[in-house]
């Protein structure tokens, strides 16, 4: 089936992408902005969200649809650092998702909890940032008589560069983050080498 185990999908993907574009991303939640000081004066931006709802995905582990439900809330922090103006965002999430066995009407379920903050941000002098991103958390998947399964926790670092379209101060027209490569790889990872669709299956027979 050779399906990558998305033991980590929402809760540290979402805030890898997430920190530096908060208000495009959450935009489709529920989201509470609250006005900061300017720039070069500590907070720059701070927020919260919940996103919940339910999706079809077809052609998913074998059947034309499976039901995707989510709900997920956090929160996140941008502060402005001395000498050098750069915003360094933090946030947290936590959620639960579920994808339904259309045979069985069983759910595979996951709980999430999520921190992550850019630990350091250099401005390269060419257009863009290197942002050392750390995350930590803990997932637990469900079988579908409610049952733990699987579980993964500890801590990760990425680093990403971003294009900051000649405003490295102001985060709000930065590109979208690219991942460069893994600095200290998550911990505890029971999904490496797991093909999801077979857990999928597995779980809610």
């Amino acid at each position: 089936m050779g399906a990558a185990h998305p033991a980590t999908a929402i809760s540290l993907s979402r805030t890898r992408r997430g920190p530096r574009r908060a208000i495009a991303v959450l935009a489709g939640g529920v989201i509470a902005l609250v006005a900061a000081a300017p720039v070069g004066a500590g907070p720059f931006e701070k927020g919260h969200f919940h996103d919940a709802g339910e999706e079809v995905f077809e052609d998913f582990c074998g059947f034309d649809e499976v039901v995707h439900s989510f709900d997920v809330s956090g929160s996140f922090t941008g502060v402005t650092h001395q000498p050098d103006g750069i915003v360094r965002f933090r946030d947290s999430n936590h959620g639960t998702e579920s994808f339904f066995n259309p045979e069985t009407g069983r759910a595979y379920t996951h709980t999430f909890t999520f921190n992550g903050r850019d630990k350091s941000v250099t401005d390269n002098g060419d257009g863009t940032l290197t942002i050392i991103f750390q995350g930590s958390g803990t997932d637990k998947w469900h079988d579908g008589d409610g049952k733990l399964v699987l579980r993964g926790s500890g801590m990760f670092r990425d680093e990403l560069r971003v294009d900051h379209n000649g405003t490295p101060s102001d985060p709000t027209d930065d590109g979208e983050p690219e991942f460069v490569r893994n600095v200290k790889p998550y911990q505890h990872d029971p999904f490496e080498g797991r093909d999801f669709c077979e857990d999928f299956l597995l779980f809610t027979a």
